[in-house]
């Protein structure tokens, strides 16, 4: 069933649809509980996003075609290296806000052994859904200013789509999946290209 992203997306112009029958389902089908609890911590917009981004992110990592700590892309334990995957895609400040999430956790286990080619980047996948999501009802209700987060994914998606381009996949689940991947980072980076021309800049103080 398709279903249209809400005011922030159509105000931009762009009318973004879950893609039927190939997208993800719950966010825990391809999240790990460690996961899932980063993205609850994360209260507002301005951190949110970039946890998102980071799990999307790292899943490129696990994939082989995006540089990260190797030990952390063979081991499957995520820690710090995580958030140095998100630093060379984010701005400084907002990797500052990622890695001061991190030390407020005594511990960071995030196994990804359990997830097939295929499954990371239907998780990819995910987390770019949930972050226009999130972004879209933050702009709806007035929580939180939206512009930095929009900044943040279109750079992210700038970057990454290039290299979802590199990955071969070796079956038809793993072509579904990548090209699903693939269409979702083009139409958030179209989406938040398009939206920041109606989202009022920040004012500098």
């Amino acid at each position: 069933m398709e279903r249209m992203r809400k005011r922030l997306w159509t105000t931009a112009g762009v009318l973004l649809a879950a893609l039927a029958g190939a997208s993800p389902g719950d966010a825990a089908e391809y999240f790990t509980d460690a996961e899932i609890e980063r993205i609850r911590d994360a209260q507002n917009i301005e951190r949110r996003i970039p946890v998102f981004l980071e799990i999307a992110g790292v899943r490129l990592v696990r994939l082989g075609i995006m540089e990260g700590d190797a030990e952390v892309a063979d081991s499957g334990e995520e820690g710090n290296g995580l958030t140095r995957t998100i630093i060379r895609l984010l701005d400084p400040e907002a990797a500052n806000e990622l890695d001061e999430l991190a030390r407020q956790q005594d511990e960071f286990s995030n196994d990804l052994s359990v997830f097939t080619q295929a499954d990371l980047l239907r998780g990819y996948f995910q987390a770019l859904d949930e972050a226009m999501d999130n972004i879209d009802d933050a702009y709806e209700r007035g929580r939180g200013n939206v512009r930095r987060p929009l900044e943040e994914l279109l750079e992210f998606t700038q970057d990454t789509i290039p290299i979802l381009r590199e990955f071969s996949p070796r079956n038809r689940d793993q072509e579904i999946a990548l090209e699903d991947a693939i269409e979702i980072a083009e139409l958030a980076r179209d989406g938040a290209s398009e939206a920041l021309d109606v989202v009022p800049r920040t004012e500098e103080r």
